[in-house]
């Protein structure tokens, strides 16, 4: 069995007649979840596997292992929405839990995906991230933002100075982390620790600065302002502008200007 869903998750289900069955993650930027299919005591191990694994992980033969890749732009996600970013650091090793929530929700997916119904793909999506965010709950009292490799003030400066030449453009967070060839996932995090901000939230705060020199200084429209500043719209424009401001661009304009 394999399926995949629309965010890059993926289903498989592996069998190997020999003695060990290796699990390549060395160059992955996914996060592999393991559980044998058929398990052999009511709470089952469960095996995770972190992007970019220094070795293979040598999976025990002779049984099936349900296993599900949930992609590091899932973490990304959830970074964007405001979750504290050290409550989302993976260690960078083979993690073995034996815990009923994240086997249920393991157990759960796998379900979904062997009986599809009405919008399986969603409901796909769904239980991975629950899957996820159990995984993460586990492992959050482990979790030690000491131990952070800093962000390069160099190659700091090199990503905010893009992030300020395309501020018109679609900044996606895999486009910066590509800078340095970074997974999204662990860009986040030490771009979060230098800055304080999320990559996301950065890119906002720069565009409503870049918005407020073009109110004060130039006679463009308000459309023509947020879209010079890299806003999908006028009124998506609006609301983030006074989010940050307490203003709205109109009055933030006449009170310049007076």
């Amino acid at each position: 069995m394999s399926a995949g869903t629309a965010t890059g998750i993926k289903l498989q289900q592996m069998r190997s007649d020999h003695d060990v069955h290796w699990i390549d993650q060395t160059s992955a930027r996914h996060i592999m979840v393991l559980q044998r299919s058929t398990p052999l005591e009511d709470s089952p191990e469960t095996v995770v596997l972190p992007p970019a694994l220094p070795q293979r992980y040598p999976l025990q033969g002779g049984s099936d292992w349900h296993g599900v890749a949930i992609p590091e732009s899932v973490i990304a996600d959830l970074l964007a929405h405001g979750v504290r970013p050290w409550q989302l650091q993976l260690p960078a090793r083979v993690v073995t839990l034996r815990c009923n929530e994240v086997s249920l929700r393991l157990r759960s997916l796998v379900a979904e995906s062997k009986q599809p119904g009405l919008a399986s793909h969603f409901a796909i999506d769904a239980l991975a991230k629950l899957l996820l965010v159990a995984i993460l709950r586990v492992l959050e009292p482990s979790q030690d933002q000491r131990s952070w490799v800093p962000l390069p003030p160099r190659q700091l400066r090199e990503i905010l100075s893009h992030i300020e030449a395309n501020l018109e453009t679609d900044i996606k967070v895999a486009e910066l982390a590509d800078i340095h060839g970074w997974s999204p996932y662990y860009f986040c995090r030490i771009f979060k620790k230098a800055t304080g901000l999320t990559p996301h939230q950065y890119v906002l705060r720069q565009r409503v600065e870049k918005a407020k020199k073009l109110l004060g200084g130039s006679t463009l429209d308000l459309a023509n302002v947020a879209l010079e500043s890299g806003f999908a719209n006028q009124s998506h424009f609006g609301t983030i502008f006074r989010r940050f401001t307490g203003c709205t661009p109109k009055q933030y304009r006449i009170a310049s200007a007076a």
